[in-house]
């Protein structure tokens, strides 16, 4: 298999989101958890098999209903599974996404003979990003389409179909860099509006419904990392080069910060 040609920053990538996972206070209910993935982890450092290897592990079926009675969700036990499935569907995300980049930028670069954009950066670094956004966008869709919920959730489905519209119009390199983008805001906030929506559903239409909102938690973490992990190395290749800083956007830079803050407590204690 062809190495990556930024194997360093990847692994940076990685290990920070493991730096993030390990010091977040959410986590500290599943603390000896995310410690012993982590330490599996390092046992391995195969971005690309450490899924299969470990898929017992990072099983992500056992995330818990989203639309629970409000004195179940208090409920510890509730709390923990619930965190511990969100983890789960995190570290799934983030392999998956290493292993489908460093495969699509490697088939990518093989043909490009080094190329570089107008700003001098990789043009694999965008490409790549560009495929998968593509890939992943067409895979929510089809999921979502094969996934039946209520009457009360279709505006979802409606507000998808308008934004994929939306995006076949685009021709601009600007506004198909944009897609993940839109996705992630439309993800963010239509399950950040699932906390106030107060309807009466029957058992079988919570299960539904449940399945449908873990489904877009997980395409929100997809979509996440994606972004992150293109601004990542895009952020190191211009430091690298020394070239002029021309980020199309930069939600990696609230990421560094994050760490260095959760660096300087730790020196503290």
């Amino acid at each position: 298999m062809t190495k990556f040609k930024y194997e360093d920053w990847l692994m940076q990538f990685i290990n920070d989101d493991w730096y993030i996972q390990i010091n977040t206070s959410e986590n500290n209910i599943i603390f000896d958890e995310v410690v012993q993935l982590h330490e599996k982890w390092l046992g391995s450092l195969n971005y690309h098999n450490f899924i299969k290897e470990n898929q017992e592990a990072i099983a992500i079926d056992n995330l818990p209903g989203f639309l629970e009675n409000e004195e179940i969700c208090k409920t510890n036990e509730y709390i923990k599974s619930f965190i511990s499935g969100v983890f789960h569907l995190r570290i799934d995300g983030l392999y998956n996404i290493v292993s489908d980049y460093v495969n699509a930028f490697n088939e990518i670069d093989e043909n490009s003979f080094n190329a570089v954009d107008e700003s001098g950066i990789d043009v694999a670094i965008n490409k790549a990003f560009l495929e998968l956004t593509e890939k992943y966008y067409e895979e929510l869709i089809t999921m979502v389409r094969n996934t039946e919920v209520p009457d009360e959730f279709k505006y979802c489905w409606r507000d998808l179909v308008e934004l994929v519209k939306r995006f076949s119009k685009y021709e601009s390199r600007e506004d198909k860099l944009d897609v993940a983008y839109q996705l992630l805001d439309y993800l963010t906030s239509t399950i950040d509006g699932f906390d106030d929506l107060s309807i009466d559903l029957t058992d079988e239409m919570i299960e539904s419904s449940n399945a449908f909102i873990a489904l877009l938690i997980k395409y929100e973490i997809i979509f996440d990392r994606l972004i992150l992990l293109k601004e990542h190395i895009e952020y190191k290749f211009v430091e690298t080069k020394g070239l002029p800083e021309n980020f199309y956007r930069m939600n990696i830079i609230d990421r560094y910060k994050e760490i260095e803050a959760f660096k300087i407590m730790n020196e503290e204690d």
